[in-house]
């Protein structure tokens, strides 16, 4: 958690990749969960039922696809510094 600044890029490029190639990304942390399935255009988020005491992630690349590779090799837009 940053207060007074940005962070960094990790979130941001993460989607950018699972959004080329039809993706997926689970987060369960707390008493939050996230479920983000960029092959059905399905975008979840909610209280989860019961606590997870830490934070799990979920990544599911669809390794077929160009859009894992696109987005890699890309050159960024700005700098981040």
């Amino acid at each position: 958690t940053r207060t007074g600044r940005e962070g960094g890029r990790g979130y941001q490029t993460i989607q950018a990749v699972l959004k080329a190639n039809q993706g997926r990304l689970h987060i369960f942390t707390g008493q939050a969960k996230a479920i983000l399935r960029f092959d059905r255009k399905e975008y979840i988020y909610r209280k989860a039922r019961k606590e997870f005491n830490g934070t799990c992630v979920d990544i599911q690349f669809n390794l077929q696809g160009s859009g894992l590779y696109r987005n890699m090799f890309e050159p960024m837009q700005e700098d981040l510094f």
